[in-house]
């Protein structure tokens, strides 16, 4: 720990810590030096392990691209299932369809008044048997038009 304190002396480590790992690199040495300090050799066990831990050459094209064909999958995997379900294809087509069935029944209502205009009898006549059986027909065939639409696209 004098080391730390004393400039001189964390160069002359720096150095000897420098030429120990680079003899590590070019495969020289495989343990610490017996005559280093406990600081020294513990710093020169780390460089041994980090020299066995990465492969003294880089890897060739052919391996990276191995390796970026294994994990390609994967990450694409990761990705679409960090994708919130709300925002799938078929929750979205429900969503559609939900919409475009609420859009149907309301243009429904809103036309259901003017299908009956020639009757009378004011309010207790808005909504009749026949009206309601048209609106039922006009919702589902609505229903089964978009359906249809859908199933093609």
């Amino acid at each position: 720990m004098n080391h730390l304190r004393n400039p001189s002396a964390n160069s002359d480590l720096e150095d000897r810590l420098a030429d120990f790992a680079d003899r590590a690199r070019a495969q020289q040495v495989t343990r610490a030096e017996a005559e280093a300090d406990s600081e020294l050799r513990s710093l020169q066990q780390t460089v041994i392990r980090l020299s066995t831990a990465f492969p003294p050459k880089w890897m060739d094209e052919a391996q990276v691209r191995r390796m970026q064909a294994r994990i390609a999958p994967q990450v694409r995997q990761a990705w679409e299932e960090s994708v919130p379900k709300w925002r799938s294809r078929q929750s979205r087509q429900r969503l559609v369809m939900a919409f475009a069935v609420g859009l149907a029944a309301i243009g429904v209502l809103v036309l259901s008044p003017l299908l009956g205009a020639g009757t009378s009898g004011g309010t207790a006549a808005a909504i009749t048997p026949t009206k309601a059986a048209l609106a039922a027909s006009a919702v589902a065939a609505v229903t089964l038009a978009i359906l249809w639409f859908r199933s093609k696209h």
